[in-house]
């Protein structure tokens, strides 16, 4: 067991230092010979470097959330989106002892250190700044003042946005004539 030790060492100094992608290095380092403790502890620092260089965690009045930048995305870690982000990002699957040991590490993480924020779903109402804020339900927010609509990111003004994965993404048309729907402007 010990012969594979130093390999170990080599394979989870390049993950943390971002010389060896994640899920490659987890595979790697699964089929070495080590204590399994060491393996499950080494798999979660992995991709817990790799979720804080992607997003960062929050902690809300209901629950943790990951916040996925490159979505803008903001998910719950108890959700069945997270786990299918930790599938693709680190090719962890629920079942395996490893996935359950990162969640653990995920909820510790996000309670001890996570942002704290107040989670809004649909709409938000900032009566000091006289803006309202709309979901877009795809990572972006529609920010209105009363004169001006403008699509932000997630998060902007330090406002977070989730929504159900039924929801479906709309867009804003901009120079509707006010009274008629969607079909009588086609």
């Amino acid at each position: 067991m010990s012969n594979d030790i130093p390999k170990f060492n080599k394979i989870v100094r390049a993950a943390l230092t971002d010389k060896l992608a994640p899920e490659k290095a987890i595979e790697l380092i699964r089929s070495l010979n080590v204590h399994q403790h060491k393996i499950r502890r080494a798999v979660s620092k992995i991709a817990l470097h790799g979720l804080n260089k992607d997003g960062f965690f929050v902690r809300a009045q209901d629950n943790r959330y990951y916040c996925n930048q490159p979505s803008k995305e903001l998910i719950p870690t108890d959700s069945f989106s997270f786990g299918a982000l930790l599938n693709n990002l680190f090719g962890l699957n629920q079942p395996e002892p490893e996935f359950k040991y990162l969640l653990a590490d995920v909820d510790t993480k996000a309670h001890l250190s996570g942002i704290k924020a107040t989670i809004h779903r649909f709409a938000y109402y900032d009566k000091e700044k006289n803006i309202l804020y709309l979901d877009a339900f795809n990572g972006s927010v529609y920010r209105l003042d009363g004169t001006n609509v403008e699509l932000v990111n997630n998060g902007t003004d330090n406002f977070l946005f989730t929504h159900l994965p039924d929801w479906e993404p709309y867009e804003y048309i901009p120079n509707t004539v006010s009274g008629k729907n969607l079909h009588g402007n086609l």
